[in-house]
């Protein structure tokens, strides 16, 4: 048995990484009280593998989800609410 190769779930967490870090560019105001960019989106990717992910219907394409991120000011471009990163499936 192959322990700690990559699986299509690995993929999912490292996409859904890259979209928060793509999404977040710019938003350096995060960064507070110790805070930083990285450690923000590590934190959201975890709660991704251990919730949001299993929530998800990929049948359903018009589902919708909302990340929850402290100090996110809105911004209707990025579909950023205060707070909130709000993501389409």
């Amino acid at each position: 048995m192959n322990t700690g190769a990559l699986c299509g779930s690995s993929y999912l967490n490292e996409a859904f990484q890259n979209l928060l870090l793509e999404r977040l560019e710019g938003e350096e105001y995060l960064e507070q009280g110790g805070l930083t960019m990285r450690g923000i989106v590590d934190a959201k990717v975890v709660e991704f593998e251990n919730s949001i992910k299993r929530s998800i219907d990929v049948v359903d394409g018009n589902q919708k989800e909302a990340i929850g991120i402290t100090y996110l000011k809105p911004n209707k471009e990025k579909k950023f609410q205060k707070n909130r990163l709000n993501l389409d499936q």
